[in-house]
Order: structure tokens, then sequence, then C-alpha cells
């Protein structure tokens, strides 16, 4: 599921990612509304109910998958008061790793956030680091 020497995420850098792909999903369904005005042809090419029901689509994925602190006690590989996804980790209460020494918890941003930013790459401020 992942690999316990992975480095810690910095909260500032998963912070700016997040704020930064929910940006371009909220621009990208700002610019679907408003498509209507646009050229034609541009329209036939990708129309605004294609793009709004693409930012649903989206939003949903990502709700699933948002950040829930957990509580670990094997504070070696996480801090306490850790991130994971609460949709691929599906932890309830403390969680003991001692009890599954091989269970690793899938930090947040899971690589699911990621797959969804490939669709907005070529938008300014896009990460090559961000990549999954």
């Amino acid at each position: 599921m992942g690999n316990r020497n992975t480095p810690r995420p910095d909260r500032l850098a998963v912070d700016e990612f997040v704020r930064w792909l929910l940006r371009q999903i909220a621009m990208s369904a700002q610019s679907a509304r408003a498509m209507p005005h646009a050229i034609e042809h541009i329209q036939s090419l990708w129309s605004p109910a294609h793009l709004l029901a693409q930012c649903e689509a989206h939003t949903a994925i990502l709700d699933r998958h948002h950040a829930r602190t957990v509580m670990v006690v094997d504070y070696e590989y996480y801090e306490p008061g850790a991130q994971a996804c609460a949709e691929c980790t599906q932890v309830d209460g403390p969680f003991d790793l001692s009890d599954d020494p091989d269970y690793v918890l899938r930090r947040f941003p899971c690589p699911t956030w990621h797959d969804v930013a490939l669709a907005y790459r070529h938008n300014n401020g896009y990460r090559e680091e961000w990549r999954p």
C-alpha cells in the first residue's frame, strides 16, 4: 500500500496542492457556466454540460477522499495527528501499527487527488512534483 520509508509530507505543500486543485475545479465550472456565450466551434468541441459534469465528478471523487486526522500509536513513521485519506485508509479510532506492522496509512492527499489534478495540469500553477 505504501512505503514506510517515504518522508513525511510538508503540511504547507499539501495545503498548497489541495487549494490549487480545488481552485482549478471551481474555475473550470465557472468557465463552463459562462461558455454559452463562447464561439460556436469551441462549444461543439467542449460543451458546457460536459465541463460541468466533469467538475461535478471530480468534486464527488475528492469529497470521498477527504483528509482525516488519525491517531496513531507508532510515531516512528507517523507524526501525532497524521492526515490520512478517509476513503483509502478506512480506519476508525486510534490505530496501533503494532497490530499490523505491514499496514501503511494512505497519507492525504492520496494518489486519487494527484490523478484528478492531471486533468488540470496545463493550467497555471501546476507543479511537476504533483504528478502521480
